[in-house]
């Protein structure tokens, strides 16, 4: 199941973006790109939702869902408090997007947009961070 799962957020993922950048990405590189597809289907739902274009923002809403499982599953349970807090965060992406979706609201995508972006821009900045010793 996890693999599979792995691959539709991925080809969720190369329809909004370079294809050739995933096989060669490091595992860090793609849930950078994992989370920036993630940030482009919301925005893409949201866009969607305001146009009054239901079947685009199930579609786009639908592949957020996807990606965001799979970084939720891709979380090594019991690694510790960051890992506790990232599942919270992806559960409660989770939730609004389906809850969005149901109610066609959004500003629920928003909230999504603005719980991942953090994350996003945090995931960014590790590389550049000097290893701990």
């Amino acid at each position: 199941m996890g693999a599979m799962l792995r691959m539709q957020a991925i080809r969720q993922y190369q329809h909004s973006s370079i294809d050739s950048a995933m096989p060669a990405a490091s595992p860090h590189q793609l849930i950078a790109m994992l989370l920036e597809g993630a940030l482009d289907r919301v925005a893409q739902a949201r866009g969607a939702a305001r146009n009054g274009d239901r079947a685009l923002r199930l579609k786009n809403v639908g592949a957020a869902i996807s990606i965001v499982e799979y970084l939720n599953l891709s979380l090594e349970r019991g690694a510790g408090p960051m890992a506790e807090r990232l599942a919270s965060l992806y559960d409660f992406c989770l939730r609004h997007l389906a809850q969005a979706n149901a109610a066609d609201d959004a500003h629920m995508l928003d909230e999504v947009a603005d719980v991942l972006r953090p994350i996003k821009q945090a995931w960014d900045e590790m590389p550049r961070r000097p290893a701990m010793q």
